[in-house]
């Protein structure tokens, strides 16, 4: 293994519990953060978590204690994760877009007992019974403990299994699941992440996705470990996303949607990052002109399994649309029939993973949990094709298969037509009740600015390239796609919301 900070991989001599320490020793002056223009070396940020650790400690919690945090992005996350981590105890990040309600299923299904929160949220905080837990305001009470306490080294021993993070799903058919995520896990995904991305010695990441999902947390902590500096990000509007991009110098970034705004050529950005089948040729030359030394990655990932587990190239997606790539080292992906055997190439089965940084399950949920980890192996609830060598391309989601007069219909598969028409930006495909074929297809459609909305010309196309069981019959023109915090389109919310006088339903055509 190489000396730490001086090559693309990262030691691999830490635990959680005292990476801090380790890192204050192997890069003692080197920026771990920058904040709102305030750098943070790892040297403070070891001292910061050995004060927060007293400041835990002697406020009650102990190992198995969950400990919720409200509020937008900020170091003060991986301050708790790591104080969490010397104490055995787990940090339960919220979700800021949450209603109150929801805040406070949470809250009760955590069994949470401290919490640090931002003053911005206090409304929510004192509308979900927060603010009855032990707490902590961030820039405020928060900071007047830290600088108070005395700085606690200690740690207890535990094992890689130890849970240190909870982290609740999308929630997409009813209340969400809280996942629990290891030491060990969290460790495997940061290294795993920050080899497959190959991240340089001292690389600079824009960290602007929320930290409240396993996606924006790990990302940052992939570039922690190898001594790299966080630039902590809020959301932004596209000026300021490439204004601080230029003015840290950053290496790392998560690419927002759409195409760059400002295009002029950025030298230092060599890694950038987006949703496996993201990109197509439209945006290749794009990022030729405005990021010429960067490598493209695709990414697939879900909180169940801590982080990313695959990632592609550009040049994969281009050439193989759907190509998920390669899983990153240490994870074991397959796909599977429902007898559970692995399918052979050219078929249809379902994405099954393994490693070490697969989640440990869903906290209070024995029979979720059950479903979700059989034989050994995470199911996913993703299709996958298998390629002729082996490779994964995704297909659908199993759940948002449509049942219509006896036939299976793929809703990535309409998709990916629909997206083929002129005009057409951007689409969901999801199945309504249907008193003849039991459910019809149904597609959202969103046109490009200034395009004319003809549904006729896209039933056309769909007509000629499609099984004609497979083509839309309910259409609705929007003019965006509504999507979760995490960029997911919600489809069990989109058929609660069907509604026949906004829709438009065209006749039976063959």
């Amino acid at each position: 293994m190489d000396v730490p900070g001086t090559a693309s991989v990262p030691s691999a001599d830490f635990t959680l519990a005292d990476f801090t320490t380790k890192a204050a020793h192997w890069w003692p002056n080197r920026g771990a953060f920058v904040e709102e223009g305030e750098e943070t070396t790892y040297r403070q940020l070891h001292d910061r978590v050995n004060r927060l650790t007293a400041v835990l400690r002697d406020a009650g919690v102990t190992a198995g204690s969950r400990v919720g945090m409200l509020a937008a992005n900020s170091k003060a996350y991986f301050e708790i994760f790591f104080a969490c981590a010397r104490l055995g105890a787990v940090m339960v990040p919220i979700n800021i877009r949450l209603s109150p309600r929801e805040v406070a299923y949470q809250i009760d299904n955590a069994d949470m007992s401290h919490v640090v929160l931002e003053r911005d949220l206090e409304e929510l905080a004192d509308n979900s019974r927060l603010t009855s837990l032990t707490h902590w305001w961030l820039g405020e009470t928060y900071e007047d403990a830290i600088a108070a306490a005395t700085p606690d080294e200690a740690r207890v021993v535990l094992p890689a299994e130890a849970p240190v993070s909870q982290m609740y799903t999308s929630g997409t058919t009813g209340f969400a699941k809280g996942c629990v995520h290891s030491q060990g896990g969290w460790r495997a995904s940061a290294l795993n992440l920050a080899v497959g991305l190959r991240l340089d010695r001292r690389p600079v990441v824009l960290a602007n996705v929320p930290y409240f999902h396993a996606w924006g947390f790990g990302f940052a902590l992939s570039h922690l470990v190898t001594g790299g500096t966080v630039v902590v990000g809020r959301q932004a509007s596209p000026a300021e996303y490439w204004e601080l991009i230029d003015r840290h110098q950053v290496t790392s970034a998560i690419l927002p949607s759409g195409a760059p705004t400002q295009l002029h050529p950025r030298d230092h950005l060599t890694v950038l990052v987006g949703q496996a089948g993201g990109f197509r040729s439209l945006l290749k030359a794009l990022l030729d002109v405005v990021f010429p030394k960067a490598e493209y990655y695709g990414i697939y990932g879900m909180t169940e399994l801590t982080n990313i587990a695959l990632i592609s190239r550009l040049s994969d997606e281009l050439d193989h649309p759907g190509n998920l790539g390669e899983p990153l080292p240490g994870i074991d992906a397959q796909a599977h029939d429902e007898a559970g055997l692995p399918v052979r190439p050219g078929e249809v089965g379902e994405l099954v993973i393994r490693g070490a940084q697969v989640c440990l399950g869903y906290y209070k949920n024995p029979e979720a949990t059950a479903d979700l980890f059989r034989d050994g192996w995470l199911h996913t609830g993703d299709l996958v094709r298998v390629g002729e060598t082996g490779s994964l391309h995704f297909f659908d989601r199993a759940k948002d298969m449509i049942k219509s007069g006896g036939e299976n219909v793929y809703s990535a598969e309409v998709e990916r037509v629909l997206l083929e028409c002129p005009g057409v930006v951007d689409v969901a495909v999801f199945g309504v009740a249907d008193r003849r074929w039991g459910e019809a297809v149904k597609a959202l459609v969103a046109f490009g600015p200034g395009v004319e909305a003809d549904l006729r010309a896209v039933d056309d196309y769909c007509l000629k390239n499609l099984a004609a069981y497979k083509r839309p019959r309910w259409y609705e023109v929007v003019p965006q796609i509504p999507r979760s915090t995490t960029g997911k389109v919600v489809k069990v919310r989109l058929r609660e919301q069907h509604d026949p006088s906004t829709s438009i339903r065209l006749e039976e055509r063959t």
